[in-house]
């Protein structure tokens, strides 16, 4: 397995708009395109380029995100941060989001998941942009 260095906190990474929804009115990043799914397995996935998108997706997307590693890395909330792991030449992921999905109890499971929220929250205000958007996100 390889292991790959730290990304330096100027690396911009990719999240590949797989939902239109995840786009406010073409200008903004909404939260939902980093909330987690069950099978993303904790972690949220990230491109090391935009070309990756290609390589990943079996079907076009509706363009990509940016997103500042160093600016992610400054998230905090009550008491924790959240980082990105690079774990493949062309892919990465934002590590440290509670994975709410293995949690059990009901209480437990809602306050972990509005802990994401607010992750995630803070991720598309503080550190993500609209890079590009494809032709398909135009189409009606």
């Amino acid at each position: 397995m390889v292991t790959y260095e730290t990304l330096p906190c100027g690396t911009i990474v990719f999240r590949a708009i797989l939902n239109k929804d995840w786009v406010i009115g073409d200008k903004s990043v909404h939260w939902l395109a980093f909330q987690l799914r069950e099978e993303d397995k904790g972690k949220v996935s990230l491109l090391m380029t935009t070309q990756a998108s290609e390589e990943h997706f079996s079907k076009p997307t509706y363009g990509n995100i940016s997103v500042h590693v160093g600016r992610l890395r400054d998230i905090v909330i009550e008491g924790e941060k959240l980082g990105i792991e690079q774990d493949q030449e062309t892919h990465a992921s934002i590590i440290g989001l509670p994975n709410f999905w293995l949690e059990e109890d009901t209480k437990k499971r809602k306050i972990l998941k509005n802990k994401v929220k607010n992750f995630c929250e803070d991720i598309s205000e503080k550190a993500s942009r609209i890079y590009e958007l494809s032709e398909l996100y135009f189409k009606k």
